[in-house]
């Protein structure tokens, strides 16, 4: 069981603790279920794309520095028809 302190709005600064919980948490899980269950999976742009629809179109959330750009224009190449 994890306890969360009450919510804090955005501008206050995240709880100190957390710091410490995050790390502690991580190894508890690796510790009973493995590291794969901490670790993100790796990105398969062609499997997503071949699931894809216009209907279930790629959403791309990004985190600070991720910049799929370069990426994305490769593949985009590499399905061109023109």
């Amino acid at each position: 069981m994890v306890l969360c302190p009450k919510e804090t709005s955005h501008n206050e600064p995240a709880p100190r603790f957390s710091a410490q919980i995050l790390p502690a948490l991580q190894d508890f899980i690796v510790a009973r279920l493995g590291r794969r269950f901490v670790e993100p999976p790796t990105f398969d742009l062609a499997r997503s794309f071949a699931e894809s629809a216009p209907a279930a179109p790629l959403v791309f959330v990004l985190s600070p520095g991720a910049d799929p750009l370069q990426t994305l224009f490769k593949f985009a190449q590499g399905k061109s028809e023109c």
